[in-house]
């Protein structure tokens, strides 16, 4: 085996089997280059781990970043089995069309700053003539991350500042290296590359960090370093030192370094899957055979090893015997699937007991993705009789059969089975049979919607409770009674303003209405919004009369107890491919909870495409079939059925329940079988459109009715609905959100769950905008046909589609394309789309009328021709197209030269460039849609009301009307108005950004005790430095203001050497209360009425004031009065 096959015309040498254990000796460090063929991923992952072992930095090379990802996941798996957990590191690909976003650029600087480190570490041991000593970094990149221009590395090594507390570093200084070093200086940071200035407070999220740094600076010394969690921005816990590393910069081409600059001269370079790696066209020949030749640019590295699983024959590009081969060696392995494991449809039960068998001669691993997961199959382990047992932290124990089950928390991409070395692994899907999916590490970032009143800009249209719609225009700081203050300007039809104290920002909200309908603004002092809201009051309160109506209805009626849940349906559980979602958990329990209480269930399941309300439906059909009942599943259209009817069919695959669609797919003999099946019995679950409605439908028991998208069925089968809710249960899907807070009004009335959270698989779509240049379409389209994938275009004028689709043809004449819009006939539009639902075509150029409910999973690029014509709202739902898998998708929405566009066009592609996963175009989007999610809960009717109101006056006139009818209304909170001798604002030098204002003086008319005002102070510290007084007057105010609503106060007023308090004339001052304010002040008090009384007060200063109200205060809630004390 240590023989050296000659440098040239190697055509087949010598190849070697062996056993796991003995690959990693086959690879000995002066070996020129070796294949490695049959070698299952875990093999791959081992490998790898064992030469970055041997402290020689790794480069693998894959075909893609999914299988970049993939391969970093394995890697940590079985160097976690070893007890030595490593953590490579990921490039991310690179495409010059779509510039990656600031989150991926980012984790390629911090994998670059990693190798820079261990490359000063090797040159320090090198000049000390000493060993370089621990795990070498292990890099894996896609081949296309190779061609990203980087800067090189001596600038990079520039361009790190590194920290200390208690060093001196200089405000100057510190922001002339964020700004040199690509940092983009925004309000708040969320996201890696971002910098915020804020006095002698610096926000930094670096590269390479998991959280933003905050740097506390006391003149120019650093006094505080502290780590700030990105979603609520507040510091977590400090730290002693940071590293800055520059931000993602863009990089001349000319001047460009490449990832070969970045490695080591003895770097061993891996190919995964030549044949794969270098499948292309004729002008990457070149590029392919310098790698092949293990060339990189700028580096010649000094080995290479190459793994292949397919075949023993070298692979394609290794010709004319120019490669050194010395040796093949292949590993010899078995999959799981050789055992009979990740077989679909094969039951749990024969699964446990062909893995009983197995450990009885092998130590057999399971690796679970989350412990979630991990825990539930140790508990079907021991149901069905297999021991079973966590994996040591030491890693996998001495083998010993026969040994328990272990159960390893971890991503493994696939098993593999050593005989020679008695080890097996593999996944749960393997074990339960289910689907591998994808989980890259790039997320959808979860960001809270902000309430609405933070979203306002100027010239939005705002609703003040009292005055009705008007425009907002700002804040204003104006000076009343010597007192400086800030207020929300709204200004009305006629050009009248209101100046709105911030304390009393509870009155406005921004107004959200029905798209497409503009509202009038009001007339200050008119009385058309009186009228108005006296009306739409009127109308919710019939409504709520019939909600309620329809509660107690429901509480009387009878139906089927489900019995609790069994061991089949934990089975049936641990089917689920996904980690099931917080959301999803709740969905699902609150879903067995009805079935399982003797009255009918009514709940609707609300949640985007693709976010698990299928799963909730299977698994309430699941334990329906389980107790011998059957289940009907409705759908609006018959290629959901379908697609319905296949998806029940793989997830039930392994249980004996039949599962039947009928629709006008089937033939008329196929319905006839399919309904006297039915009617006997035979059938546990149809799936169907209004087909399963008609009378002839008759089923033996029928006990769930599944309805998918109630409101695009007709108002015949609307009523047909109402019907069956009250003697079967019945739940109902959605995928147009609704607002939480209707939710919480109708608790009873209707049940609703809500879904919000996507899986954990879901990336953020990368969107851009886009000229419609025909070199970007075609490279957008051969970058999503070239990893197997499909491509929604979307062109919404019918006149000139086709010409549109000739243009495609011609620019990529290979790919397959279908056309469908709205003027053809109903069964050819059906035929068009199930075509391309079954792969039959690669593009569908299409109106925006195709089916949004259709999960196509491989379809991951959608193009917007004239996206400037489209509201935000239908954008949302548009590229909510694609983005159902783990992989990258893509959104392009292509515009006309900007020359050409109108003012309002102008104004739309302004909001288009915030259309990213946190943008605020987003959160207009979900808004529009939460606005038509009520409208179909409540009914069409109920949009005029919406519009005439504004969506957030709406849901709280529902609140109060749904509280007074079932007599919880609480009494009505006396709102105290307050006119101080003190300047009581947030300053513009301290907080310039106005939305932050805005949002921090609603949460502090909005805290409702000291405790809640003491941490808004701390939490202002904390982001922005010691508040300056203004800042500490606002508080004392708000702590004024909360006291005296919890003593029904009505009234504060202080100057002109006096105080003045009114209480509520409701609650009249006690003989108690003027007995001890006598007692109190006996020559400064003077009583102005049964409710109002004055005291004499000199002082001037605000600390003596505040002193004086205070105790005043104070002395109203000690004594025993008819003054109502509410808790704070």
């Amino acid at each position: 085996m240590t023989a050296r096959a000659p440098a040239l015309d190697v055509v087949m040498p010598p190849t070697w089997t062996l056993p796991l254990s003995d690959l990693v000796e086959a690879l000995r460090p002066d070996d020129a280059a070796v294949q490695v063929s049959g070698a299952r991923p875990a093999v791959k992952a081992a490998l790898v781990a064992a030469l970055g072992a041997a402290s020689r930095p790794v480069l693998v090379l894959t075909a893609s970043m999914d299988h970049a990802e993939t391969l970093a996941h394995d890697i940590r798996f079985v160097t976690a089995l070893a007890g030595e957990p490593v953590e490579p590191l990921v490039i991310p690909d690179w495409n010059p069309s779509f510039p990656p976003p600031i989150d991926l650029e980012a984790r390629r600087v911090g994998a670059l700053a990693a190798l820079v480190e261990r490359h000063q570490q090797a040159a320090v041991k090198r000049h000390q003539q000493a060993a370089v000593e621990g795990v070498a970094p292990i890099v894996i990149a896609p081949v296309d991350a190779t061609r990203a221009p980087l800067i090189s590395p001596e600038v990079f090594r520039a361009s790190v500042l590194d920290l200390e507390r208690g060093r001196t570093v200089g405000r100057e200084t510190l922001t002339a290296f964020l700004t040199d070093a690509g940092y983009e200086i925004a309000s708040t940071v969320t996201l890696p590359g971002e910098a915020a200035i804020r006095g002698g407070i610096i926000d930094c999220f670096s590269p390479g960090f998991d959280a933003p740094c905050r740097i506390e600076l006391d003149g120019d010394d650093v006094a505080s370093l502290r780590l700030v969690d990105p979603l609520t921005q507040r510091s977590q816990r400090s730290v002693d030192r940071v590293r800055l590393l520059p931000a993602p910069v863009r990089v001349h081409e000319d001047d460009a370094a490449t990832l070969g600059s970045y490695l080591a001269p003895d770097t061993i370079l891996v190919i995964d899957e030549p044949d794969v790696l270098f499948a292309g066209t004729d002008e990457e020949a070149p590029a392919r055979e310098a790698l092949l030749a293990g060339r990189l640019p700028d580096r010649v590295l000094s080995r290479r090893v190459t793994m292949h699983t397919l075949a023993l024959a070298a692979p394609a590009g290794w010709r004319d015997g120019r490669l050194l081969v010395p040796f093949y060696v292949t590993a010899e392995t078995a999959s799981p699937q050789a055992l009979g494991f990740g077989v679909p449809g094969e039951s749990v039960t024969t699964q446990f007991q062909r893995l009983d068998a197995i450990r009885q001669k092998a130590l057999v691993t399971v690796a679970c993705r989350t412990p979630d997961q991990a825990s539930r199959l140790k508990t079907l382990a021991g149901e069905h009789g297999v021991p079973a047992d966590d994996l040591p932290p030491s890693g996998l124990p001495p083998v010993q059969a026969p040994y328990p089950v272990l159960i390893a928390v971890g991503d493994l991409s696939a098993g593999v089975y050593s005989e020679r070395d008695r080890l097996f692994v593999l996944t749960e899907e393997e074990l339960l049979g289910k689907e591998r999916l994808r989980r890259p590490s790039r997320r959808v970032r979860l960001a809270p919607f902000l309430s609405s009143i933070e979203d306002l800009r100027p010239g939005d249209l705002a609703v003040h409770v009292d005055y009705g719609i008007g425009r907002y225009e700002g804040l204003s700081r104006m000076a009343l009674g010597g007192a400086e203050s800030e207020f929300l300007v709204l200004r009305y039809l006629g050009g009248d303003k209101i100046y709105v104290p911030l304390d009393r920002l509870d009155l406005v909200q921004k107004y959200a209405g029905v798209d497409g309908k503009t509202p009038r603004m009001d007339v200050l002092g008119g009385t058309g919004w009186v009228k108005t809201t006296q009306k739409v009051r009127r109308e919710i309160q019939r409504m709520a009369v019939d909600l309620l109506e329809l509660y107690a209805a429901r509480e009387i009626a009878a139906g089927h107890a489900f019995s609790a849940e069994g061991v089949e349906s934990r089975e049936f559980a641990a089917g689920f491919e996904y980690e099931e979602t917080p959301d999803q958990a709740r969905a699902i329990d609150d879903v067995t909870a009805d079935m399982e209480r003797a009255r009918p269930m009514d709940r609707l399941v609300c949640g985007d495409v693709g976010y698990g309300k299928t799963e909730v439906a299977m698994r309430a059909a699941f334990k329906t079939v389980m107790d011998h009942k059957q289940v009907a599943v409705l759908v609006p259209t018959t290629l959901l059925a379908q697609q319905h009817g296949a998806t029940f069919a793989k997830r039930f695959a392994p249980f004996p329940v039949r599962i039947e669609v009928l629709s006008r797919f089937r033939s008329s003999s196929e319905q006839r079988a399919v309904l006297a099946a039915l009617a006997d019995g035979q059938v546990d679950v149809v799936i169907g459109t209004h087909r399963l409605l008609q009378k002839d439908v008759v089923f033996r028991d029928l006990g769930l009715v599944v309805v998918d998208e109630e409101q695009r069925f007709g108002v015949r089968h609307k009523e047909r609905f109402k019907e069956l809710r009250k003697s079967v249960d019945v739940l109902t899907l959605t995928a147009t959100p609704i607002p939480r807070t209707l939710q919480m009004a109708f608790a009873g009335a209707r049940d609703v769950s809500l879904i919000e959270t996507p899986p954990a698989d879901r990336l953020a779509i990368r969107t851009m905008l886009s000229p419609f240049d025909p070199r970007i379409i075609q490279e957008a389209i051969r970058r999503e046909l070239a990893r197997g994938g499909q491509v929604f275009f979307v062109h919404n004028r019918v006149a000139d589609i086709e010409r549109i689709a000739e243009q495609i043809r011609e620019l990529v004449p290979e790919a397959r394309i279908v056309v469908g819009h709205g003027q053809l006939g109903e069964h050819q539009l059906e035929r068009t789309m199930a075509k391309f639902l079954a792969g039959e075509a690669d593009i569908l150029l299409s109106t925006t009328i195709i089916e949004s409910g259709l999960d196509i999973p491989s379809a991951n690029t959608i193009l917007i021709n004239r996206a400037d014509q489209f509201g935000l709202a239908e954008l949302y739902q548009l590229r909510g197209r694609v983005g159902r898998s783990g992989r990258q998708a893509y959104t392009i929405l292509l515009i006309p030269p900007e020359s050409s566009l109108t003012e309002d066009a102008h104004r739309r592609l302004e909001a288009l460039q915030e259309f990213t996963e946190l943008g605020s175009g987003f959160k207009i989007a979900a808004r529009d849609l939460e606005i038509r999610g009520a409208g179909n809960l409540l009914g069409a009717e109920q949009s005029g009301h919406i519009a005439a109101i504004g969506f957030d006056l709406y849901l709280k006139m529902i609140q109060d009307a749904v509280h007074t009818l079932r007599g919880s209304e609480p009494e009505p909170a006396v709102e105290p108005s307050l006119s101080l001798p003190v300047a009581a604002f947030i300053p513009e030098d301290y907080m310039a950004d106005a939305y932050h204002r805005l949002a921090f003086y609603k949460r502090f008319a909005s805290a409702d005790s000291s405790e809640a005002l003491a941490a808004l102070r701390a939490e202002l510290s904390d982001r922005f430095g010691p508040p300056p007084e203004p800042v500490d007057r606002l508080i004392d105010v708000m702590a004024l203001k909360r006291l005296a609503r919890s003593l029904a106060v009505e009234k504060i007023e202080a100057g002109d050497r006096r105080i003045v308090i009114a209480t509520s004339p409701k609650s009249p001052l006690s003989r108690g209360v003027v007995d001890a304010l006598l007692a109190a002040y006996p020559r400064q008090i003077r009583f102005l009425s049964e409710y109002a009384f004055m005291v004499a007060h000199d002082a001037e200063e605000w600390p003596a004031t505040r002193a004086r109200i205070t105790d005043l205060l104070q002395r109203l809630g000690a004594c025993d009065t008819q003054v109502a004390a509410r808790p704070s």
